[in-house]
């Protein structure tokens, strides 16, 4: 008990590093600035957005190609 009272007097005088060591940890620690958030989430939006575009071009590209492939292959037997 000696020992938590002490540390506690330690820690509360006015020259105590802890107050400023505490507000540097809470300034590193924070990644985004609640102003900022919009801008984040707009800009995230957006890039999920274009990559979800080109991949669904990229896949009807690849559905396209296979019935071509189908016609061909039909075709071809159908020649025979």
């Amino acid at each position: 008990m000696n020992d938590s009272i002490e540390l506690t007097r330690l820690i509360s005088t006015p020259d105590s590093v802890l107050p400023q060591l505490l507000q540097s940890i809470v300034k590193q620690i924070t990644l985004i600035q609640e102003e900022n958030d919009s801008d984040f989430v707009k800009e995230a939006a957006a890039k999920v957005k274009n990559a979800r575009e080109k991949l669904e071009i990229l896949l009807l590209t690849r559905e396209r190609e296979k019935e071509i492939n189908k016609l061909n292959l039909s075709a071809r037997r159908s020649c025979k």
